[in-house]
């Protein structure tokens, strides 16, 4: 059991320097498996063909998950020392404090934690000096007997010495005792952070490295999670990575790629990174589910590993990745931090392309009208539908692209209907506003908070504007009753309903902006925008990769 004088001298420079030999081994681990993916079965996939090359490609990406591997368990073993080294050095802190207020008063600390203390005071009677004794903290302050010839009057020991020695006995235990409870949860954490006999890295291993994530996440996460600037702007979070070390970042990764991969402002190859890592970690954890709705999750995001492994040209950059509906991910075809972004084309293809009403923007157009004058013999079709029929004519191939929108918390992606496996690609995120008729009492208001709309009356046109459900469920309230139900797409028609003063409608603030006969107000509270995304159900390539590219580097 840890003694006070073991945790006084330790010597945590020395555990910091194990952590960063593990992290060392992790970074190798790193380099090694990016030379395997991006050289060596680069390579071979491009020049190589006949039956030994899928055979030698095979081996080669077992070795990419062994180093993969490698890689995050060693990385977990690091800031899982660094985590106990973090909270050892706050409790020397505080035992230096309590043996440096015994030495300035003269007490001395036993082995045991207890503290003598001299005597002093003057006993009333005999006036000689009141002797000392000893405190611990496992004694309350009058369980010491009484020294013959002492006197006690009352409850009170006159001993000057006795409380103060209490005070730091007190203090030695409580230090102690949380410095075992960090030892023995951080023992535990590190017991975990072992490999099973073999070469092969299967679903049932990441299964393991995702239960070793958690647990590494309870005893270490929050030193780290309650730093990421999660509510900065991009700017601000991409100040904030830029001027974090290296060993800083890969503990970063290694510990919060959940969180890291979907922030914008990190730069897109670490989000790329941290969101294949989480990939992995999705895919354990569903593996060991039983049910219904982890085997269809599991199909979905196995999919998406499919193709991330397939490659394509240009490369895909995991932005995003969640287990929600069947599997969902954010992709940019080409590095979104690039100045350009490329996407391979083959003159002469047609593709079919949908959009909801409000996707269909200028961006969408304009994006696609450049495409068209630099591909001539593009060959497009164009349907506008509503938003629950995007997903299901991606998915059944009946479109090759759908661009859709709806509202969502900053970042986050969408909330789509399950209708099979589907990859998203961040587009645009815009502000919300309350779309009112000109002359209504709020109009000139700075912002309106969602809430105080509650028993307002509401256009509901779940095809348009954002739906009264949505509203519902963003605020927690049974309010926004319907004063007219709108099942049309043209937003036009929405708008003059609004106009002649039907009811309110909730729409991104560029759509409304300057209209004749309406007020937007920004949306104050809570926290959301209007987001738009586009779907496609397998690799892409062809024009849809190159508009799908394009969109990207438009809003990069």
């Amino acid at each position: 059991m840890l003694t006070w004088q073991q945790l006084h001298d330790l010597k945590c420079a020395e555990l910091l320097e194990a952590a960063d030999g593990w992290g060392a081994v992790s970074t190798q681990a790193d380099a090694a498996r990016d030379r395997i993916s991006n050289e060596m079965i680069h390579g071979l996939e491009a020049t190589q063909k006949g039956m030994a090359s899928p055979a030698a490609v095979n081996r080669l990406r077992r070795l990419d998950r062994n180093y993969d591997y490698i890689r995050t368990e060693c990385g977990l073993v690091r800031t899982t020392v660094n985590s106990l080294v973090y909270e050892l050095i706050g409790f020397q802190g505080q035992l230096k404090d309590a043996l440096d207020d015994a030495a300035s008063l003269g007490f001395t600390v036993a082995a045991d934690g207890s503290v003598s203390y001299p005597a002093g005071g003057q006993n009333v009677v005999t006036d000689q000096p009141i002797p000392g004794g000893n405190a611990s903290a496992d004694t309350p302050l009058m369980s010491r007997p009484p020294t013959p010839g002492a006197l006690h009057p009352g409850l009170v020991d006159p001993n000057p010495n006795r409380a103060k020695a209490q005070d730091i006995a007190d203090r030695i235990r409580r230090v102690l005792t949380a410095a075992r409870e960090a030892d023995e949860h951080f023992r535990t954490s590190l017991s975990r952070l072992k490999a099973e006999p073999g070469l092969d890295v299967t679903e049932a291993t990441w299964k393991d490295a995702a239960a070793d994530l958690a647990a590494v996440r309870k005893v270490s996460g929050d030193r780290l999670k309650k730093t990421i600037p999660t509510n900065a702007t991009p700017a601000e979070r991409h100040d904030w990575w830029t001027h974090l070390s290296q060993a800083q970042r890969d503990e970063y990764l290694t510990l919060c790629p959940d969180i890291l991969g979907n922030l914008d402002g990190i730069p897109a190859l670490a989000r790329d990174e941290a969101n294949r890592d989480n990939l992995q970690m999705l895919l354990g954890k569903l593996s060991g589910e039983d049910n219904e709705a982890a085997r269809a999750k599991l199909a979905g995001l196995r999919s998406i590993d499919q193709q991330l492994s397939t490659g394509s040209e240009p490369p895909m950059y995991l932005l995003g990745i969640g287990d929600q509906g069947n599997g969902r991910a954010i992709v940019s075809y080409g590095n979104p931090d690039a100045a350009k972004n490329v996407s391979a084309y083959v003159p002469g293809f047609s593709t079919k392309l949908g959009a909801s009403p409000l996707a269909f923007s200028s961006l969408f157009t304009r994006t696609l009208a450049d495409l068209r004058q630099t591909h001539p013999r593009l060959e497009v079709t164009v349907r506008v539908l509503g938003r629950e029929d995007i997903p299901r004519e991606v998915a059944t191939a009946i479109l090759d692209l759908g661009l859709i929108d709806g509202m969502a918390a900053p970042n986050d992606p969408l909330h789509l209907p399950d209708v099979g496996p589907l990859t998203a690609m961040a587009i645009a995120e815009q502000p919300l506003a309350v779309a009112l008729p000109a002359q209504h009492p709020l109009s000139r208001r700075a912002g309106l908070r969602l809430v105080d709309l509650a028993d307002a009356r509401w256009i509901d046109a779940p095809g348009t504007a954002i739906s009264l459900s949505q509203l519902r469920t963003a605020s927690g309230s049974d309010g926004y009753r319907t004063s007219l139900r709108y099942e049309g797409t043209d937003i036009r028609g929405l708008i003059a309903l609004i106009t002649a003063g039907h009811g309110l409608a909730l729409l991104p603030q560029q759509s409304i902006d300057g209209m004749p006969g309406i007020s937007a107000v920004p949306l104050a509270a809570p926290r959301l925008v209007h987001r738009t995304e586009a779907l496609h159900s397998s690799t892409l390539d062809g024009p849809q990769a190159l508009l799908a590219a394009a969109l990207t580097a438009a809003t990069g």
